[in-house]
C-alpha cells in the first residue's frame, strides 16, 4: 500500500539580508517502492525530490538525501548565491524537530530559520473509474466553405469553439475567415463573415481575417479574436459585428479568449507572452507576464508564461491557461496567484498534477470543475479533475480522423475545445477540417432481436492505488469482452501494475440467448478498498417477427354439402400468443377468429384475409384465394344406328352403319377459356367425341372422365353399346324384324331389306322378338305415300318450300320434281347425314300448278304432291 507523507512547514521567521520570506509552504511527499513518481516529489531508489527555499522566499525542488526505517534527512536545500544549507534532520517515529541551519556566504553558519514541522502518514485510497467516452464527427470533412448538415458541410482549418445557452456550437473558421454556427442537430450555417478583410456590419456583410478564438459573455454577446487584424470583435445576439478593441492595444498574435461572470475578457496574447484582461469598457491591462517567455509561478506581477494559446475562466473567476511553450496548464487565481495546475516537461503522461505531461497544450475549457485541454502535440484531449488528476479523455496519439471509443479515436492537430451544458465536449480538429464531438454514448440504445446478440458498445476503465485486481461485472442479460467480436463473458479481471490499471477498453452487448424483453442494469467496476463505480445500461430484446405461412391458392371440388376443409394459416410467434382474425369476401362472406377458416363456402371465388397482431404489437396480413368448383356434369347422348326401327346405342350387323359416334356434353365447374374441358375416354382418346365400331356381336362399355380447369375434379359418364347380328335367310337381303302384332307376344319375321321402312313406320324393330319366330317373307317394291315419311311445307306454296323426309339408311337420295306433263323440273342428289333430312327448294318463276316430288333411294321411291300458286 502506498504511503503519502504530508510535511507542513510553517516559517516563523526568516531574515536574509533584510528580506522577509514567505510565511508558509506545503509539500507532499509520497513514499513508494520501485521508483514510481507521484505528486510533486520525485522518488528514486536512493533519494526523494523535496522542498527547497531560496533567499528570496521562492521554493525549489531539491533532494531528500536518504531514507531509513527510523528517520530521513532533508539535505541540499540550496539558496542561490547563498551557498548550501546544513541538514534538517528529524525522526519519523517521534516527528521531532531536530534543527535547520544555513551556510550563507553573507554570514556565519548560524540558525536564522525556525520552522514548525508536522508529518502525517496517510493511506492513498484505491480509485477505479469508468469512462464510456465516444468520439464522432459532428460537422465538416473536406476543406471548403459550404453550409450543410453534418459531414456534408465544409470547414477550413477551424480553431476556436464556443457553445451558447441553446446548445449551438460556434466555430472560428480560421481558413475561411468566417464565424460558423452549428445547431445541436448538426446544421451548419455562416453566422458572420464572408471574404478576408476588416469590415464591421451585419452578419455576412462583415469581414474578418483569420479569426482563431471566440467566447460568450453573460448577455449572449460573442467576442472574437480576429488574429489577422490584431483586434477583438464583438457580435451581438442579433448578429451585428463591431470592433471592440482595436489594433492600437498592441496585440501580437492573440489566440485565446474567455469571459468571466462580470463581463471581463481574458486574452492569451501569444506573441507578447502575456495574459491580458479587458474590462467591459474596453480597457486593456496585463494580468500575467512580462513579455519574456518563462515558467515562473507566483504573484501575477512576477509570474511568466510562454506563448500562451488557450484561456478559460470558471465561475469563481479563476483563469486557466494553455501554456503552449511550457507544456503546462497554469492557474491564475481570482486573487492573482499563478500556479502550475498540471504538466511539467514535454511528453505524454497521465497522473496527478505536475507529474503529468502535456505536449504543446492549446485550447482549454472549464465545465463542472473539470478542465479540458486540447493537447495538440499528443493528438489527445485531456481532462484535469478537481483533485488535479490528469486523464486522457480521447485520442490514441496516432494522427488520423477515425471516430470511435475514447482512446481508439484519432485527431489531427486538435486546437480548440468547448463543453456544452450536457457535458458533451467539442473539439476543433483543425487539419482534419472537422468539429469532433466527445460524448457519453447512448447506453440506452442497445437493441436486438430474439436469438441475436446486439451490436457492442464500448467504455474504458482505469484505476490507481490498487492492491488487488479491478473486476468488471456485466449486469444480467449482458456480456463483456476486451474484444469487439469475441471472448464475451459475464466478468473481466484487470491486474494493476504498481497499483495502476491504465485505461482499458471494454466492449458490452446484449446476449444472444436472452428472452425477449427490456434489460436494464449496471456495469460494476470494483476493487478491494475502492468505491464501486457503475455504468447504467438499458436495452431491448425485440421479438422476431411472427413466422407466417398460408397456402395462397386452395381449390376444392364441388361438394353437395358446401362444407370445405381449408389448409390452416401457419403462425409461429416466439414471444407469445398472437391475436388472429379473418374475413372472407367474394362468393362467400363471413368472418371469424383463429387460424382455421374451414366451413361453409359457396361455389365460386372467395378470398380469406387473415389479420395477425403479434405479441409484440406488429400487424401482419395474409391472404388465401379459395376456389370452390361449381357443380360439374357430363352426359353422353344416345345414338341410333337405325331409326326408326333401331334401338339406342345398338349396331346391327347386316343393316345400317357399323359404327356409332358419341359426344360427351360437359357443363358447370370451372371450364378452360372458350368454355372447354379435358376429356379422357376409356379407350385412350382425349377428344370430346368417340367413334366406336365393335364388329363382334356382344355388349361393350365405354366411359369418359371430364376435368375442368381445377384439374383434379372429375365427373364420369358411360355408355353401353350392343352389337346384334340381324341377318337371316340368304344373309344378304333378309333381316330379322320383330313385328308388333298387338297380341301379348309379337312375332319375328325374316324380311327383305326394302320392306323394312314400311314396317318400321308401323312399329317394327330390328332383331328378334322375345317370343315366337316366323319365317314369312314380305317384299315391297315401292313405298306408300305416307305423311310420316315425307312432307312438304307450306303446301300449297308460292314457289318456295321445304321438303322433309325420314332417312331410310341410304347414304344418298335423288330428289325429282315432275310437272303435270311428266317433265322433270328438278333433279338433284342429296347426301343423307341425319335421321330426318330437310331440303329447301325454290321453284322457277313461271312454275304454277301441281307437281309430284319423288325421293328415290336404294330401297324404294317415295312421292309427294305439291301445289304451286304464285
Amino acid at each position: 500500500m502506498d504511503t503519502k507523507i504530508r510535511l507542513v512547514l510553517t516559517l516563523l521567521t526568516m531574515v536574509v539580508s533584510g528580506v522577509m520570506a514567505q510565511e508558509s509552504w506545503t509539500q507532499k511527499v509520497t513514499l513508494a517502492a520501485g521508483g514510481a513518481r507521484y505528486g510533486a516529489v520525485g522518488i528514486r531508489d536512493k533519494g526523494y525530490m523535496g522542498l527547497g527555499l531560496d533567499d528570496a522566499g521562492n521554493y525549489h525542488q531539491n533532494f531528500l538525501a536518504y531514507h531509513s526505517p527510523t528517520d530521513f534527512q532533508i539535505n541540499k536545500i540550496v539558496f542561490p548565491g547563498a551557498g548550501r544549507t546544513s541538514a534538517a534532520i528529524f525522526n519519523t517515529s517521534s516527528k521531532e524537530y531536530l534543527g535547520l541551519g544555513m551556510n550563507n556566504s553573507k554570514g556565519s553558519a548560524t540558525n536564522i530559520l525556525k520552522f514548525s514541522l508536522e508529518i502525517r502518514e496517510v493511506e492513498n485510497t484505491p480509485v477505479v473509474t469508468i469512462d464510456p467516452v465516444m468520439v464522432t464527427t459532428f460537422a465538416g470533412g473536406a476543406p471548403g466553405s459550404a453550409d450543410g448538415t453534418g459531414t456534408s458541410a465544409q470547414l477550413f482549418n477551424p480553431q476556436g469553439l464556443a457553445v451558447d445557452a441553446n446548445g449551438n456550437v460556434y466555430v472560428a473558421d480560421t481558413g475561411n475567415s468566417r464565424i460558423r454556427k452549428i445547431t445541436p442537430e448538426g446544421v451548419v450555417t455562416t453566422f458572420a463573415g464572408s471574404v478576408e478583410g476588416h469590415v464591421d456590419g451585419m452578419g455576412t456583410t462583415a469581414q474578418f481575417l483569420f479569426p482563431t478564438s471566440l467566447c460568450f459573455d453573460a448577455s449572449g454577446n460573442m467576442y472574437v479574436i480576429d488574429t489577422g487584424n490584431s483586434c477583438i470583435r464583438k457580435i451581438t445576439p442579433g448578429g451585428f459585428v463591431t470592433t471592440f478593441v482595436g489594433a492600437s492595444a498592441g496585440f501580437d498574435l492573440p489566440l485565446g479568449i474567455a469571459a468571466d461572470p462580470s463581463g471581463n475578457l481574458y486574452v492569451a496574447d501569444q506573441g507578447n507572452n502575456r495574459i491580458l484582461k479587458i474590462d467591459p469598457s474596453g480597457l486593456v491591462s496585463t494580468l500575467v507576464g512580462n513579455g519574456i517567455p518563462g515558467n515562473t509561478d507566483g504573484p501575477a506581477a512576477s509570474a511568466q508564461v510562454s506563448f500562451p494559446r488557450g484561456v478559460a475562466v470558471d465561475e469563481s473567476a479563476n483563469v486557466y491557461v494553455g501554456d503552449f511553450g511550457n507544456h503546462r496548464i497554469r492557474k491564475i487565481s481570482a486573487t492573482g496567484m499563478v500556479t502550475t495546475l498540471a504538466g511539467s516537461t514535454d511528453g505524454y503522461q497521465d497522473g496527478p498534477g505536475t507529474s503529468a505531461q502535456f505536449s504543446y497544450p492549446w485550447g482549454v475549457a472549464v465545465a463542472s470543475g473539470n478542465i479540458y485541454v486540447a493537447d495538440q502535440g499528443n493528438l489527445r484531449i485531456r481532462k484535469i479533475d478537481p483533485t488535479g488528476m490528469v486523464t486522457t479523455v480521447a485520442g490514441s496519439g496516432v494522427e488520423g480522423d477515425a471516430d470511435g471509443a475514447s482512446t481508439f479515436a484519432q485527431f489531427r492537430y486538435p486546437v480548440g475545445v468547448a463543453v456544452d451544458a450536457s457535458g458533451n465536449v467539442y473539439v476543433a480538429d483543425a487539419v482534419n477540417n472537422r468539429i469532433r464531438k466527445i460524448s457519453k454514448p447512448m447506453f440506452t440504445s442497445f437493441a436486438t432481436i430474439l436469438g441475436t446478440a446486439s451490436a457492442s458498445q464500448s467504455f474504458s476503465v482505469s484505476g490507481a492505488y490498487l492492491a488487488d485486481n479491478a473486476i468488471v461485472t456485466a449486469p444480467g442479460g449482458y456480456e463483456i469482452s476486451f474484444s469487439a467480436s469475441s471472448g464475451f463473458t459475464s466478468s473481466l479481471s484487470l491486474s494493476p501494475s504498481s497499483g495502476v490499471v491504465t485505461s482499458r477498453i471494454i466492449f458490452i452487448r446484449l446476449k444472444a440467448d436472452n428472452p425477449f424483453g427490456v434489460y436494464e442494469g449496471e456495469v460494476n467496476l470494483t476493487s478491494a478498498g475502492a468505491v464501486t463505480q457503475t455504468l447504467t445500461v438499458r436495452g431491448t430484446v425485440n421479438c422476431t417477427d411472427a413466422i407466417l405461412f398460408v397456402t395462397p391458392l386452395q381449390l376444392f371440388c364441388f361438394s353437395p354439402t358446401n362444407q370445405y376443409g381449408l389448409l390452416p394459416l401457419f403462425v409461429t410467434d416466439p414471444c407469445g400468443t398472437p391475436k388472429i382474425t379473418y374475413t372472407i369476401s367474394g362468393a362467400t362472406t363471413r368472418s371469424g377468429t383463429g387460424t382455421q377458416a374451414s366451413g361453409f363456402f359457396r361455389p365460386g371465388r372467395s378470398k380469406v384475409t387473415w389479420t395477425i397482431i403479434s405479441s409484440s404489437g406488429k400487424v401482419f396480413t395474409q391472404e388465401s384465394i379459395i376456389i370452390v368448383q361449381r357443380k360439374m356434369t357430363v352426359a353422353i347422348g344416345n345414338q341410333y344406328a337405325v331409326i326408326p326401327g333401331g334401338k339406342p346405342n345398338t349396331i346391327y350387323t347386316g343393316y345400317g352403319p357399323s359404327s356409332l359416334t358419341f359426344t360427351a356434353r360437359a357443363s358447370g365447374g370451372e371450364p378452360y377459356p372458350g368454355n372447354t374441358y379435358r376429356y379422357s375416354w376409356s379407350t385412350g382418346e382425349t377428344t370430346r367425341s368417340l367413334t366406336v365400331s365393335p364388329a363382334t356381336p356382344g355388349t361393350y362399355s365405354y366411359s369418359v372422365k371430364v376435368t375442368d380447369m381445377i384439374g383434379f375434379c372429375e365427373v364420369t359418364a358411360s355408355v353401353t353399346v350392343k352389337v346384334i347380328d340381324v341377318r337371316c335367310g340368304d344373309q344378304q337381303q333378309k333381316i330379322l324384324v320383330c313385328l308388333a302384332s298387338g297380341r301379348p307376344c309379337s312375332n319375328t319375321f325374316c324380311l327383305d331389306k326394302r320392306a323394312l321402312p314400311y314396317f318400321f313406320r308401323r312399329g317394327a324393330t330390328l332383331g328378334t322378338c322375345s317370343c315366337g319366330f316366323n319365317t314369312q317373307e314380305y317384299r315391297v317394291d315401292a313405298l306408300a305415300d305416307d305423311e310420316e315419311d315425307i312432307s312438304v311445307y307450306p303446301n300449297p306454296s308460292a314457289g318456295s318450300f321445304t321438303l322433309r323426309w325420314t332417312n331410310l339408311t341410304s347414304s344418298t337420295v335423288r330428289i325429282q320434281i315432275i310437272d303435270q306433263l311428266g317433265n322433270e323440273t328438278v333433279s338433284q342428289s342429296v347426301a343423307c347425314t341425319d335421321e330426318v333430312q330437310s331440303l329447301p327448294i325454290e321453284m322457277p318463276a313461271s312454275a304454277n300448278g301441281v307437281y309430284i316430288i319423288k325421293i328415290v333411294s336404294d330401297i324404294g321411291t317415295k312421292a309427294k304432291k305439291i301445289v304451286v300458286q304464285k
